[in-house]
C-alpha cells in the first residue's frame, strides 16, 4: 500500500472530464472481484478525447482509421487482464508537471497486474510523451513457450506475443520522454518492420529487459527474418535495475546484417541483471561506443521518484547537440534537473544559463553535488558570498580559485544543515591548480570528514592542496574533523594570517616534498599535533599554539623545517561532566623521528608532560635561541640534539589561563632571540 500511495503522489489529480466515443458505465465489473472503481468506468472502443480519472474495467481498443486524445493529467486504473490495444491514433501527450499515469486499479499494485499498451499496426503519427505506464505486461507462460501456426508454412500468429509494457506492432510510434516501469515482462517490445522513436525514457524495475527488439513472427521463411528486424531509434534513455538484459535482439547471427541494427547513442544502460545487450554480439555490430553505464543516482528510487539527484551521472551526458531548459547539454532520462543560478554541482562553467564560475556577492549558492572547475577555468568568488554544502561533498579546483573577501565581509564555504556538524562536508581541494589562485577573508568550516585509513590521503584536509601553491591570507579554518590545512605532492602555498581551531586531529599537514610559508598563524584546540609533516620543509614564522591533544610539531621522515618565532604552549585543563577540571600537557613540543632535522629558532615551548624536543630514529634538530619549560619537570631535551642559547626557564606570559601569550614585562625571554629582540610568536616581525 505504501508503495503505490508514494507513486501516486508524484502526479496530480485532474478534473473529472469525460470526452469518449467508448463506453461509460459506474458499476461495470466484467473482470471479477477487483478494487473499488475509481472515477468512471471504462471500456469497449475509446475514440475523441480523455480527461479525467478511469477505471479500465476491461479491455479498450481505439480502432483502426479512429484517433484517441488522452489529456495531460489524466489518470487510468487498469483491471487485472485488461489491455489498451491501438489500431489507430493514440495521441497521449502530459507535460513534465502534469502526467498521464496508466496503472493498476489494485490497492497493492504488483508485476503484470494487467497486459499493457499494445500498439498494432497503429498510425505512424501516434505519440506517447510525459506517460508513466506501471505495473503492466502480464507474463503468460502458455503464450510465451507455445506459438500456434497459421498453416504448413509454419506462419505464425502475430499477436500471440505481447511482452511488453509498451508492445509495438508493425508501427512507427514516437515514445519520449515516459517512465516504465514494475512490468511483469519487458519494458518496451518492438516487432517487425517498426521503425519507432524511443528517446529520453526511464525504463526501470520491469521484470525481464528493458528494451526487446524481436522479427515480425508472421513471416513464414525464417531466413528472412534477418529482413524484418526493427531498426528503432534508440537515444537519450535510462536502462536501469531490470530483471534481464538491458536491451535484447534476437539471437540470429545473421540480424547483425548492415541496416538491419537498431541505431543507439547516449543511452545509459546500468545494473540490469543480465548483459548490458543480449547477445552480446548486438553491442559489437551497433555502435553503442557513445552510450554510458554509470549510476543514475535517482532521489527516491525506493518511492517512485526518478528525479536526477544532482549526483547522478547522467546530467549532461546526453546528445551535446541537445540542450535542457537551463541551458546545458541534455540530460539522460525522462526527467532532467534543472539548476537554477544559485546550485553548484559537476562541472562549474560560465556556458549555459548561468554563469557559475564568477559568483555574486553577498549570495548563498548551494552545493549540491562533488563540483569541479576545469583546467584552463577559473572559479571567482565575491565578498560576502557565501557556499553552502548539501552532503559530503567537495569543491575541487583543476583550473583557478580566486576569493577575494573583505573585512567583515568574508568568503564562507559551510554546511547547508541547521544544525551543522564537523563533517558535514568534504573539502575544497586545489589540484594542481594554477598559480595565479589565492583565497583570503574567508571561512572554511564543518568539513573534513576523512581519517587516516582512508585510501585518498588528499582528501584530508577541510583545504587540500595537492602540488598548489596559492596565496592564502585572513583564512579560518574551524569545526573540522581532521585536518584543518593539507599541503601534499610538491604544494607551496604562502600562507599568512591563517587561523586553525577546533578540528579533530591536525591543524596543519604537511607531505611528499611539500614546503609551505606559513606565517602569523594561530593553531589552537586540535586534537593531535598542531603541524605534522612527512617528506616536507615548510618554513614557519611567528605561529602560536595552545589546546592541543598531542604534542605541537611532529617532524619525520627527511623533513626538514625552519620554526622561527613560535611558542607552543601545552597545558590545558578539561572538564568532563561535572567532574572538576583536570589539569593535562601535550607530549612533546616537537617530536622529531626518521632522520629529521628541523630547525628551531626564537621559539618557546612551555608546558609539556614528557619532553620539550625529542629527537628519535637518526634525527638531529637545531636548536637556537629557545626557551624550554615545564612546571611538570620533564627533561627540555632528548636524543642527539644541536643546540645554541636554549634556555631553561620560565617565559613568564601575561595570562595563559586566559590565552594571552604575551611576554609579561619581567620575562627572561624579551630580549633573547638571536638579534636582542623578544623570543616566542610576537617576536621578530610580530603576530
Amino acid at each position: 500500500m505504501e508503495r503505490w500511495r508514494r507513486i501516486a503522489t508524484l502526479l496530480t489529480l485532474p478534473g473529472l472530464l469525460l470526452f469518449a466515443a467508448g463506453c461509460a458505465d459506474e458499476d461495470t465489473e466484467p473482470n471479477g472481484p477487483s478494487d473499488s472503481i475509481r472515477g468512471t468506468s471504462l471500456y469497449g472502443e475509446v475514440t475523441g478525447s480523455l480527461s479525467g480519472v478511469y477505471t479500465v474495467s476491461d479491455s479498450i481498443v481505439v480502432p483502426a482509421g479512429q484517433s484517441l486524445t488522452v489529456q495531460a493529467g489524466t489518470e487510468m486504473f487498469f483491471m487485472p487482464g485488461a489491455k489498451f490495444i491501438v489500431h489507430g491514433e493514440i495521441q497521449a501527450q502530459g507535460t513534465v508537471t502534469n502526467w498521464i499515469h496508466f496503472t493498476s486499479n489494485r490497492s497493492q499494485p504488483d508485476r503484470g497486474d494487467w497486459d499493457g499498451l499494445w500498439l498494432l499496426d497503429a498510425d505512424d503519427t501516434s505519440l506517447l510523451e510525459y506517460v508513466r505506464i506501471s505495473f503492466a505486461a502480464k507474463y503468460n507462460l502458455i503464450e510465451d513457450t507455445t506459438r500456434e501456426y497459421l498453416d504448413d508454412d509454419r506462419a505464425i500468429i502475430p499477436d500471440n506475443i505481447h511482452r511488453g509494457a509498451i508492445t509495438v506492432l508493425r508501427c512507427s510510434p514516437t515514445i519520449r520522454r515516459n517512465i516504465i516501469e514494475f512490468g511483469g515482462y519487458d519494458g518496451i517490445q518492438v516487432i517487425g518492420k517498426s521503425e519507432p522513436v524511443i528517446e529520453h525514457n526511464t525504463i526501470v524495475n520491469n521484470a525481464f529487459n528493458g528494451i526487446r527488439i524481436e522479427p515480425d513472427w508472421s513471416v513464414a521463411d525464417i531466413d528472412t527474418l534477418d529482413r524484418t528486424v526493427a531498426p528503432s531509434n534508440i537515444f537519450n534513455n535510462l536502462i536501469v535495475e531490470n530483471d534481464d538484459a538491458g536491451i535484447r535482439l534476437h539471437e540470429s547471427p545473421d540480424l547483425y546484417n548492415v541496416g538491419m541494427i537498431p541505431d543507439l547513442s547516449y543511452n545509459n544502460i546500468w545494473n540490469n541483471a543480465s548483459l548490458d545487450y543480449v547477445p552480446p554480439g548486438f553491442r559489437v555490430a551497433a555502435d553503442v561506443s557513445r552510450d554510458i553505464h554509470v549510476n543514475p543516482v535517482f532521489v527516491d528510487v525506493e518511492g517512485g521518484d526518478y528525479n536526477l539527484h544532482p549526483c547522478s551521472g547522467v546530467i549532461d551526458r546526453g546528445d551535446p547537440d541537445e540542450t535542457d531548459p537551463d541551458g546545458t547539454r541534455a540530460d539522460i532520462g525522462a526527467l532532467t534537473i534543472a539548476q537554477g543560478p544559485y546550485d553548484l554541482a559537476k562541472q562549474l562553467t560560465a556556458d549555459g544559463a548561468f554563469d557559475k564560475l564568477n559568483l555574486e556577492a553577498g549570495e548563498v549558492y548551494r552545493v549540491r553535488c562533488d563540483a569541479w572547475v576545469a583546467e584552463g577555468d577559473v572559479l571567482s568568488i565575491e565578498p560576502g558570498t557565501v557556499l553552502a554544502f548539501e552532503g559530503r561533498y567537495s569543491l575541487r579546483i583543476y583550473g583557478g580559485l580566486q576569493v577575494s573577501g573583505e573585512p567583515g565581509s568574508e568568503v564562507v564555504f559551510t554546511s547547508a544543515f541547521d544544525e551543522p556538524e564537523r563533517s558535514d562536508w568534504k573539502q575544497i581541494v586545489l589540484d594542481h591548480a594554477s598559480d595565479d589562485s589565492f583565497i583570503e577573508h574567508a571561512i572554511v568550516e564543518y568539513a573534513s570528514m576523512e581519517n587516516q585509513s582512508s585510501p585518498d590521503p588528499d582528501t584530508l584536509g577541510a583545504l587540500s592542496l595537492i602540488a598548489s601553491s596559492p596565496v592564502i591570507s585572513e583564512l579560518t579554518i574551524r569545526e573540522c574533523y581532521y585536518v584543518g590545512l593539507y599541503c601534499f605532492d610538491g604544494a607551496s602555498p604562502v600562507v599568512d594570517r591563517l587561523t586553525v581551531e577546533n578540528v579533530g586531529m591536525h591543524g596543519i599537514s604537511c607531505e611528499l616534498n611539500s614546503s609551505p610559508t606559513i606565517t602569523r598563524t594561530t593553531i589552537h584546540d586540535a586534537g593531535g599535533y598542531g603541524v605534522s609533516m612527512s617528506k616536507s620543509s615548510p618554513t614557519i614564522a611567528n605561529m602560536l599554539m595552545y589546546n592541543l591533544g598531542t604534542a605541537g610539531f611532529l617532524v619525520q621522515e627527511f623533513s626538514s623545517p625552519t620554526i622561527n618565532y613560535t611558542t607552543v604552549y601545552g597545558r590545558r585543563s578539561e572538564q568532563i561532566g561535572g567532574e572538576e577540571p583536570v589539569t593535562r600537557r601535550i607530549a612533546q613540543g616537537v617530536r622529531a623521528k626518521d632522520r629529521a632535522q628541523p630547525l628551531l629558532m626564537n621559539s618557546i615551548i612551555s608546558e609539556y608532560a614528557t619532553v620539550g624536543v625529542q629527537s628519535q630514529f637518526s634525527s638531529l634538530p637545531d636548536l637556537r635561541y629557545v626557551f624550554l619549560y615545564s612546571e611538570a619537570g620533564a627533561d627540555p631535551v632528548s636524543g642527539n640534539v644541536d643546540s645554541l642559547m636554549v634556555h631553561e626557564q620560565d617565559p613568564r606570559f601575561v595570562n595563559p589561563d586566559e590565552f594571552n601569550f604575551r611576554l609579561s614585562a619581567d620575562s627572561p625571554a624579551k630580549d633573547a632571540s638571536e638579534n636582542g629582540g623578544e623570543v616566542g610568536a610576537y617576536g621578530g616581525d610580530g603576530m
